[in-house]
């Protein structure tokens, strides 16, 4: 290896080759002296790191291979206040989705499983399409149970939002599902998708798993908005995410979001999450939507629906090709 790459870089013959630490080589320019048609030659010393034993060597390689668990990249934004913009997917679980959103400057991406027919198989593989683009793999799980949330962070979620959040002791039981010990209750599977099938200290992939987990609960009922100070206040909860249609719904003002007692509570939501160090986070289905919230303090925003957007996206072209909607 030494012999090709002096060989390759440097134009240079190799005069010892004596794996010691000190090799002598001769080098040669090419150049020409006056009429004279030999080679003039230079010396060089060039110091090498001493052999390893052959023992040492191997455990090197076998460290490097084991890495820990792959870090959450948007996390510390998130928990610092900057916009962190996603997507949320409803309808299209298809084998392009994660990349499509990632060109579009999407950081996250939550698949919803409260609405939809997604299953444990199909998120397995779409969180699998995340792996090597800069986009964090989220899901929505029906309920907060931990059958839903480990199974969830086993298959490599970075983050877990949780519908319908109404108590502080429903957050602490969320927070125990997702942490592992000592701060919390979730079973052991390493080796497996969640660490890219990697070995590693395990001590060590618990504390990475711990810290890069994120848990997004969701107020989106009368009894979460009441008890929306001290469900903030509970740590391991990162996000308050309103969910706003069910939010109306709750408030007994059902989609009628220009109303000033959904203002408020979005207000309040806000509130709730600065005097805790909490994120607030929200789905927005148009620019206008967007506006608001960012206006209001929301910061991690995700847009959707993807069917709904899609849609959108058709309707405006087809409306330039079919002359029967032409103005």
């Amino acid at each position: 290896i030494v012999q090709e790459r002096l060989r390759r870089e440097f134009d240079m013959d190799i005069i010892a080759t004596y794996p010691s630490v000190i090799y002598q080589v001769k080098m040669t320019d090419g150049t020409r002296s006056g009429a004279s048609t030999s080679q003039r030659h230079r010396c060089a010393m060039i110091t090498l790191p001493a052999p390893q034993p052959r023992r040492q060597q191997h455990d090197r390689r076998r460290k490097s291979r084991q890495c820990t668990m792959t870090p959450n990249a948007i996390k510390q934004d998130v928990q610092g206040g900057k916009t962190v913009a996603g997507a949320m997917v409803f309808e299209f679980f298809s084998p392009g989705m994660s990349a499509i959103l990632a060109n579009a400057g999407c950081r996250f991406v939550l698949y919803d499983m409260e609405h939809t027919g997604l299953g444990f198989e199909t998120l397995k593989w779409l969180f699998s399409s995340c792996r090597g683009l800069p986009i964090e793999p989220m899901v929505r799980v029906p309920r907060g149970e931990y059958t839903w949330l480990a199974r969830a962070l086993d298959l490599g979620a970075r983050g877990v939002m949780i519908p319908m959040v109404e108590s502080a002791e429903q957050a602490r039981n969320i927070v125990q599902a997702c942490r592992y010990p000592p701060v919390g209750r979730r079973g052991a599977a390493f080796g497996f998708a969640q660490c890219d099938y990697r070995g590693g200290d395990v001590g060590e992939k618990i504390r990475e798993a711990n810290a890069r987990t994120m848990v997004i609960a969701q107020i989106e009922t009368e009894h979460g908005l009441a008890n929306v100070d001290a469900i903030a206040a509970v740590d391991g909860v990162d996000v308050l995410w309103v969910g706003h249609f069910d939010l109306s719904n709750f408030m007994g003002i059902p989609g009628q979001f220009d109303d000033p007692r959904f203002d408020a509570a979005m207000r309040d939501v806000v509130r709730a999450c600065r005097r805790h160090g909490k994120a607030a986070g929200f789905m927005a289905t148009d620019p206008a939507w967007v506006q608001r919230a960012r206006e209001m303090g929301y910061t991690m925003i995700a847009a959707g629906t993807d069917n709904g957007l899609l849609q959108q996206a058709f309707t405006h072209m087809v409306g330039h090709i079919d002359e029967r909607r032409a103005p």
